[in-house]
């Protein structure tokens, strides 16, 4: 404090206060306009086809021992991991179940090769219609982890992403259903007809505009609509928490990889899903001894 009764050292920490919250309202009114973008962005992903892919391999273990000796010299001195064809995997398969210790494929003088083990490595994939705004693309294979390509096994044909206008980005659902289902309701992108019933909503059908009409042809209803009291249900029982199949009048299902639409469509019949009869079965492994002993009568002398 001076003479005159100010206190600098007051001033200075309200300045410092002031900077402080000039600096959090910067970034605050940076969030805001980031968020304030999110709501005019749309996306949905929808599940195309899918695949699984094996790489069979064997484990070889090569073994030497002094032929000279008349004790066991054994002893381990490599191991390889050895790409093969299926035809070789199911006769290495059918071998190891014969010989659980293993089977020699190479010999020589003091050593031997024994393939100990026969499994497969799986790679997974994912095709997908990718809807942004009002562009639609469709990917190539995309690789998936194992844990979500079986998450999404029941998902062929569904959209399994979507985020329509007016949502935020940690509003985003990844909760499977019809293709175009959570843009029901939103008049963004359509707007329910009351089908000449006025007052009866669960006669209503919802009429994409124009740019997303593509997504009636997904929906697998008469003149691709869909109706009232289904999506009300899905709305009010599903949305964002359990995936939705929905039921035909014959109790089947209706939408997913067992559902009457993909088995219906000629969208989904030239699929590699399709194609390969549904999802491919996996080999399990057969693990050998991993290691092979050796004694007298045996290896050596």
């Amino acid at each position: 404090r001076n003479d005159a009764g100010a206190d600098y050292a007051y001033l200075l920490d309200n300045a410092r206060f002031l900077q402080a919250e000039e600096k959090t309202l910067l970034a605050t009114a940076d969030r805001f306009q980031e968020q304030m973008g999110e709501l005019s962005r749309s996306y949905v992903k929808i599940l195309d086809d899918m695949k699984e892919e094996a790489r069979p391999w064997v484990k070889t273990v090569r073994y030497e021992w002094d032929e000279r000796m008349d004790w066991d010299t054994t002893r381990q001195t490599g191991t390889r991991m050895v790409s093969v064809s299926d035809a070789e995997f199911e006769i290495a398969v059918d071998r190891l179940r014969q010989s659980p210790d293993g089977f020699i494929v190479r010999r020589g003088y003091g050593w031997e090769e024994v393939v100990e083990e026969a499994d497969q490595d799986f790679s997974y994939f994912h095709k997908y219609t990718m809807v942004e705004d009002d562009v639609v693309e469709k990917t190539d294979w995309q690789p998936v982890t194992e844990a979500f390509y079986e998450q999404n096994e029941e998902n062929l044909g569904m959209e399994i992403v979507s985020k329509p206008f007016g949502a935020f980005e940690d509003e985003v659902i990844e909760t499977a259903a019809p293709p175009g289902m959570n843009l029901v309701g939103n008049p963004r992108y359509g707007k329910w007809d009351d089908n000449q019933t006025p007052g009866n909503r669960s006669d209503d059908f919802w009429v994409f505009y124009g740019k997303y009409r593509f997504f009636t042809s997904l929906f697998g209803y008469p003149g691709g609509y869909f109706g009232y009291r289904d999506w009300s249900g899905w709305n009010r029982d599903y949305r964002g928490r359990r995936p939705y199949y929905g039921t035909g009048t014959g109790g089947e299902r209706r939408w997913g990889s067992g559902g009457t639409v993909v088995r219906n469509s000629s969208r989904y019949q030239d699929t590699h899903h399709a194609r390969s009869g549904g999802l491919q079965k996996q080999t399990p492994s057969v693990r050998g001894a991993s290691v092979r002993g050796g004694g007298p009568g045996g290896r050596g002398k």
